[in-house]
């Protein structure tokens, strides 16, 4: 495993920087934030009228969850030495 530390740090300056800014300042590109606009849409908690229902937020969420899977498969598969 290469950089888990810096992986660690980076979902924590996305979840605690990045997508709160993005949600306060640009609220119609925040909302497709995958660490707290998506989840609070699905769950339902604190759902503001620019978060998405939790239909569409499920869907959206697993489009991020297939996106981020397709680059580390494709990150391992160039990084691979066995290959």
């Amino acid at each position: 495993m290469r950089n888990q530390p810096v992986a660690i740090v980076g979902v924590f300056v996305l979840a605690l920087v990045v997508e709160p800014l993005l949600i306060g300042l640009a609220p119609s590109v925040g909302r497709f934030g995958p660490i707290i606009a998506l989840p609070n849409g699905i769950v339902g908690v604190g759902v503001e009228e620019d978060f998405f229902a939790a239909l569409p937020a499920a869907a959206l969420m697993l489009a991020w969850i297939g996106v981020l899977f397709a680059a580390g498969a494709a990150l391992l598969r160039r990084r691979d030495l066995n290959s």
